[in-house]
């Protein structure tokens, strides 16, 4: 039996519906116009065999099949050329990543130093700490002048041509606050014992990496 997850790309219940919706209109007509005198089918020497039912139904069922790989391989092309989230989009549709997101919008554009817009600024990284970093570490950030709390936040975001690879190879590199952002905080710790790099979100203008702990300028990550 035609297991169908085999045939058709994952896809939404509206897909689904409309891809079903294609092949019954497909099925429907290909039936109707399945006839001995189809100049198509006397050319092709077919004829004889669509006079029965059989005939006239496997040729059916072989016209409803084409119609559902034709319209999975545009379902697959569709989703091949999607675009990718901006870095903004990412932060602000992972739950994990809530409390970075949300106090860098916060930011006044105009400041100490000059904030990346991050739907729009290329060539970005950005270390953003998860939710459980900020609450352990609550109590001094809470202690943090206006002007403190701008810098650390914005030292956690990079403006760099470094590729994903190049990154495993560096130490260290500078935030769009020049000051020194140290990047052993994208080595994780894993359930195995194993400390890998971990892998980021991608992005159209960067590189989201979800760490463990706030990155302090000028020194290593300590990851709890």
């Amino acid at each position: 039996m035609t297991r169908w997850s085999t045939v058709i790309p994952a896809a939404s219940a509206s897909e689904l519906l409309g891809l079903k919706e294609q092949v019954c209109r497909a099925a429907t007509v290909a039936l109707a116009n399945v006839l001995p005198s189809d100049l198509t089918v006397q050319a092709l020497g077919l004829e004889a065999s669509l006079e029965t039912a059989e005939g006239r139904y496997a040729l059916c069922i072989a016209l409803a099949a084409a119609g559902v790989c034709t319209a999975s391989l545009l379902l697959m092309s569709k989703r091949a050329k999607a675009p990718l989230p901006n870095v903004r989009d990412i932060l602000a549709s992972d739950p994990d990543l809530f409390a970075f997101s949300s106090f860098y919008d916060r930011l006044s554009p105009s400041g100490p130093f000059d904030k990346p817009d991050l739907a729009t600024t290329q060539h970005l990284v950005v270390l953003a700490p998860t939710n459980a970093a900020f609450t352990r570490d609550q109590v001094r950030l809470f202690a943090l002048a206006e002007s403190e709390w701008r810098f650390l936040l914005l030292s956690h975001v990079l403006s760099t041509h470094a590729t994903q690879q190049e990154l495993t190879t560096l130490n260290s590199l500078p935030s769009v606050t020049r000051a020194v952002a140290p990047l052993n905080c994208l080595v994780g710790t894993y359930s195995d014992g194993s400390r890998r790099m971990k892998v980021p979100q991608l992005a159209s203008n960067g590189l989201v990496y979800s760490i463990d702990a706030l990155v302090e300028p000028g020194q290593q990550c300590l990851d709890e």
